[in-house]
């Protein structure tokens, strides 16, 4: 008993302890300040982008950051070479802003604009629009909306 009231007496075990504890207490700390200005992550949206007769058309995945939409055609769209089909982000009380042409035959990753980021969340709408080729030449929707759906989270 005497070996073991021995260490608890011992002043080299509690300055050990002591400095361990001190440099925890300091990790723990830097730890927490680094997780506070780490840029957060918005969770994943998605859209379901339907017709007017209600089917699905396209399938949309928004990217964690919001940086990058993933437009996947839900049903076979017959592709009109005079046409070409554009996707908007609409945000609540705002005007559309293209994100760019997209595929009606297959998956088409597209990048958003920086300064779009912030409008990209559950209370925007995705839409589709048959425009001139080459796209809409006054920067919003001249054609006919062909599917359109609201963001949600995941």
């Amino acid at each position: 008993m005497t070996e073991h009231a021995g260490i608890w007496r011992s002043l080299a075990f509690w300055r050990t302890f002591a400095i361990a504890s001190a440099a925890l207490a300091a990790a723990s700390m830097a730890g927490l300040v680094y997780l506070a200005q780490a840029p957060s992550q918005r969770a994943p949206l998605l859209a379901r982008l339907n017709a007017e007769s209600g089917q699905a058309s396209f399938v949309a995945a928004v990217s964690e950051g919001g940086d990058r939409v993933t437009i996947v055609p839900a049903a076979l769209l017959s592709g009109d070479q005079q046409k070409a089909f554009e996707l908007w982000l609409i945000p609540p009380r705002d005007k559309p802003h293209s994100l760019g042409l997209i595929d009606p035959s297959r998956p088409v990753r597209i990048n958003v604009p920086k300064s779009l980021l912030p409008q990209v969340n559950s209370n925007a709408v995705l839409a589709v629009s048959l425009e001139p080729p080459g796209g809409s030449p006054t920067g919003q929707p001249t054609g006919p909306v062909i599917a359109n759906g609201k963001l949600a989270s995941l």
